[in-house]
């Protein structure tokens, strides 16, 4: 059986960056919203990866 979930050291990367009152700020007094995000305005980098082949139109199915 194969696991195509994210490797667990990836996870702990994420888990160290994201952080309360470092990256985020939680507050239950907010209301709707007790998120909110310290890093507004900064850059963000989104890494997208798909399989080996078949993952494109008129790729294998």
């Amino acid at each position: 059986m194969y696991n195509y979930g994210m490797p667990a050291a990836l996870k702990a990367r994420f888990d160290q960056v994201i952080r309360v009152n470092k990256t985020f700020i939680f507050d239950l007094d907010r209301g709707d919203f007790p998120l909110q995000p310290i890093l507004s305005g900064k850059a963000m980098l989104l890494i997208v990866s798909c399989g080996e082949f078949g993952f494109h139109f008129g790729g294998l199915r």
